[in-house]
């Protein structure tokens, strides 16, 4: 009765009897614990909610539990009944304080409850269902959406009625069926095709649509405003969990149709989102993006000499840590890559970039809007309007045009950063006819020339590689002074004539073309301005000056004469192994001029040089240009045998290369002529030149006497085996062309070797000339290499020698004048001289560097270097595994040396000079 709180009072004795006889079941040791917590659970644990339950219950029925406890205490611990009830009372006087401070906090806590709840509702009312929110900002966007919806419609109705018109005129019918859902998705897919802003822009306005009806049908049925019912409709489309709240069956209905319509509008939203980072994706695994990048190297086109530019402008780059090179090509950037990677991983000479980044981008060359890329940032609603109304006017053609205008032509973007290149090297593209190439490569300069009239202009200058010398005077005029033009069959064709009758320049042109080595630099020194150049030729440890480049003329002089005075802004030319790898010194001319032996100057008598005979093995496309600069350098009375497949018949039509070039006027050579294969050993062993019995013209090219003459290879002073090109139909294939030239190599050193074995086994002296081959893929290299016999290179690799100058001439423009220069027939030549010919070798005194380049001076030239070869064996003799080395620019040039008979003096020279014997 107790617990249902009835106010029944009960007596102490009974409720003691009670509880007594629930104790007296425990044992002895268990009545104090109960005690104890019968005491502690009233008075000190229970907390305040607990009491206050507790409140209602008899205090008689408490203070029994009390004295219970406190007995049960009491007969554990010795203590008197009377101690145990005033115990009992002052925790009964505690438990009624606590109480009573428990009554008070809580009446505090309901105070400030209602002083919170008042404060809220003052901060934030309710919400008002008649209220109207921003009806004017809800309303605009509404007519706005409409209006905008109203008038693309118009226009399209206006684009139906006028196809309409147009379709009965030209059909002379009354009135033209179009139906119109094919109207529709005709527009449809015209808008996808012209810009990439439609699907966005169709989303938007079914989205719009949506909410518009579903707002309506909100105000109409549900009595909503239309604020209200635009916000709800939105949060229908956005959220489909909102409409679950929604009350009544049409407000259901309505709810349940605008999340179904949102659901497959974020749906559409998603798929569009998705395509649009997939399609950037691959635009950036394309190489469609803008490149960031300034002073670096563009390089416009890919060919078999792409990846030996990169290594050459790697190297030249390495000591300043690398610099980014910009490639743009058709190719795909994947295929770029991935070839870039297996080079780098390549066992056999892998590429290098020594801290350059190499940079790949896809696209056309020649298209300036590849070069240029052009974006429109006009507002599309202010485009399409206007678009409108040309269409209207003018037809669909003019208003495709002006999309494509207004795409191209708004704002200007540098794709490749092309206005910013500190070079730009123009590749001439490879399968194409010359002139097709070239046409190509005037084309690519005019699109340069236009980004530098309508930019910021060009911060470098333009390499353009070109096929046919006969185009490079109009590739220089579009260009003007922004061009160097470098003619790559022009180029190899010069530098096999040297090689051929010098065949140690041909390790010379291969170690000084590119940055593998020494490489020549143009710098000032104001510190040697009013001296003359003979005096500052001791001046520099680690390089050798070569020329002066004149400030006022521009004009580069090599082997100037020794009275020439430095004037100020003039540059130095120097051979050296890099532009920061040599300084000046304290020396000066009469250091040496004073301990140069006067027995050193050899008292040598003039002669002419006696006629020359060439062997051309194979056939070129610029044959007719190669054998006008041989008649310009070659003696009188010089014979010049072509042997290859081409019929007599086609190599008049040939060599006047289909009436592009004049007749060949040749003042000192004659042309004899062998048809044949050079890769058959039996036509190799005896050339048989073609006679017909009579000296006719054909097509009146003057081919010269056939007199059915029979020659051997000892013949010949000189030997060229070319990448043939004989066959129209036939393309030039790198390992093909050179698996070709191998073999005539070896054929050709095979049968001089019998010719050798047999002279000297009948006492006869036997000087032969040693083949030099033309190679076009750098991996051939390796097997010229082992095949070849002699000491010096038996090749010339056109391909990493036009790639080694387009990367010379794209770090200094003014490469081009000196390599120009070096590798004519007109001015100065790299020439190979004998020791014999400065030093009296008898004498076997100790001479440096620069003694030698004082008996040099005397002659005229520029020693820039040595080959020592042994004096106990032969140069053609040389054994494989003690080949000399070519010292360019040597270094310990004041360190002293015997020099023997065989030694070879590197020098630089006035070409056509009376041979000294």
């Amino acid at each position: 009765s107790s617990a249902t709180g009835s106010k029944k009072k009960f007596d102490h004795s009974i409720a003691t009897h009670l509880g007594l006889r629930v104790l007296n079941k425990c044992c002895p040791e268990d009545r104090w614990r109960v005690g104890v917590f019968l005491t502690t659970l009233l008075c000190h644990s229970m907390p305040l909610n607990a009491l206050r339950f507790m409140a209602p219950l008899h205090s008689s029925f408490l203070v029994a539990f009390l004295i219970l406890g406190l007995k049960c205490i009491c007969a554990e611990t010795n203590v008197t009944g009377q101690e145990a009830i005033s115990i009992a009372k002052h925790l009964i006087e505690q438990q009624n304080r606590l109480m009573t401070e428990q009554k008070v906090l809580l009446e505090r806590l309901e105070g400030v409850q209602a002083a919170a709840k008042e404060h809220t509702c003052k901060t934030e009312p309710e919400d008002d269902p008649n209220d109207d929110g921003f009806p004017y900002v809800s309303l605009s966007v509404i007519l706005v959406g409409c209006g905008w919806l109203f008038k693309f419609a118009y226009m399209e109705y206006r684009v139906y009625t006028t196809k309409l018109t147009t379709e009965a005129e030209q059909e002379q019918q009354a009135q033209s069926n179009i139906d119109i859902g094919e109207f529709l998705q005709y527009r449809l897919d015209y808008y996808f095709s012209v810009t990439q802003w439609a699907k966005p822009i169709l989303l938007l306005t079914v989205t719009f649509l949506l909410i518009f009806v579903s707002s309506i049908a909100t105000v109409v049925f549900l009595g909503d405003n239309i604020s209200a019912a635009a916000w709800k409709s939105w949060t229908y489309v956005a959220d489909p969990g909102t409409h679950a709240d929604t009350d009544g069956t049409l407000g259901r209905i309505i709810a349940f149709g605008t999340t179904i319509g949102g659901m497959l509008v974020f749906a559409l939203m998603i798929g569009v989102i998705s395509d649009s980072i997939g399609e950037k994706v691959d635009d950036l695994k394309k190489g469609k993006s803008k490149v960031i990048e300034a002073r670096h190297t563009l390089v416009l086109g890919w060919s078999e000499k792409g990846l030996a530019i990169l290594r050459q402008i790697a190297l030249a780059n390495e000591s300043e840590g690398g610099r980014p090179i910009v490639v743009l090509c058709e190719e795909s950037k994947e295929e770029m890559e991935e070839m870039l990677r297996a080079a780098e991983s390549s066992k056999d000479d892998g590429l290098k970039l020594h801290g350059s980044r190499v940079v790949f981008r896809s696209g056309n060359p020649l298209a300036e809007h590849d070069l240029v890329l052009c974006l429109a940032l006009i507002s599309f609603c202010v485009f399409i309007n206007v678009s409108y109304e040309l269409e209207s006017h003018y037809g669909s053609m003019f208003y495709d045009r002006c999309i494509l205008i207004c795409q191209l032509t708004l704002v200007l973007q540098i794709k490749v950063s092309a206005h910013k290149a500190r070079a730009i090297i123009a590749l001439s593209p490879d399968g194409l006819e010359p002139d097709a190439a070239d046409s190509r490569m005037v084309r690519q300069v005019l699109s340069l020339q236009k980004i530098k009239q309508t930019g910021d202009g060009l911060s470098g200058h333009i390499v353009v590689e070109l096929q046919d010398v006969d185009n490079k005077a109009l590739v220089q005029m579009v260009g003007k002074e922004d061009v160097e033009v470098i003619v790559s069959h022009d180029l190899i064709g010069r530098m096999m004539l040297l090689s051929a009758r010098s065949p140690w320049l041909a390790t010379v042109l291969d170690d000084l073309m590119g940055f593998d080595g020494s490489e020549f630099y143009l710098k000032e020194w104001p510190q040697l301005v009013g001296k003359c150049f003979g005096s500052i030729l001791y001046r520099f440890d680690n390089a050798v000056p070569v020329g002066i480049k004149v400030s006022k003329t521009s004009r580069i002089v090599l082997n100037p004469p020794d009275d020439m005075v430095l004037q100020d802004g003039d540059a130095v030319l120097v051979l050296a192994e890099d532009d920061d790898s040599y300084d000046l010194n304290d020396h000066d001319i009469s250091d040496y001029e004073g301990t140069r032996p006067e027995s050193d100057v050899i008292q040598r008598k003039e002669a002419e040089k006696p006629p020359e005979r060439l062997l051309f093995c194979g056939w070129r496309r610029d044959m007719a240009d190669m054998i006008c600069e041989l008649d310009y350098d070659v003696p009188p009375k010089s014979e010049l045998w072509l042997f290859n497949k081409v019929p007599m018949e086609e190599r008049a039509v040939k060599l006047l290369d289909k009436g592009n070039k004049s007749q060949l006027k040749l003042k000192n050579i004659t042309m004899k002529h062998v048809v044949g294969n050079p890769v058959i050993r039996r036509e190799l062993l005896s050339l048989v030149e073609v006679s017909d019995g009579n000296n006719k013209d054909v097509d009146g090219f003057e081919i010269g006497e056939r007199t059915g003459r029979r020659e051997v290879l000892n013949y010949f002073t000189s030997i060229l085996i070319l990448s043939d090109c004989s066959e129209e139909h036939e393309e030039v294939n790198s390992e093909a062309s050179d698996s070709r030239s191998v073999a005539t190599t070896l054929i050709i050193q095979d049968i001089q070797r019998g010719i050798s074995e047999r002279k000297h086994a009948l006492g006869e002296a036997c000087e032969l000339s040693p083949p030099i081959s033309e190679i076009l893929d750098s991996r051939t290299r390796s097997l010229m290499q082992l095949i070849n016999k002699e000491g010096y290179q038996g090749y010339v690799l056109s391909n990493h020698l036009v790639a080694s100058a387009l990367a010379m001439v794209s770090e200094d423009r003014n490469m081009n004048k000196v390599y120009g220069e070096l590798l004519s027939c007109q001015g100065n030549q790299i020439q190979i001289r004998k020791a014999r010919d400065y030093i009296n070798i008898a004498k076997k005194e100790p001479l440096c560097f620069w003694d030698v380049q004082c008996l040099a001076r005397m002659s005229e030239e520029i020693a820039i270097g040595y080959i020592p070869v042994p004096e106990n064996t032969d140069v053609v003799e040389n054994s494989q595994n003690s080949k000399p080395e070519v010292l360019l620019n040597p270094p310990n040039k004041g360190e002293a040396r015997v020099w023997s008979a065989n030694d070879r003096i590197i020098v630089i020279a006035m070409c056509r000079q009376v041979w000294l014997l």
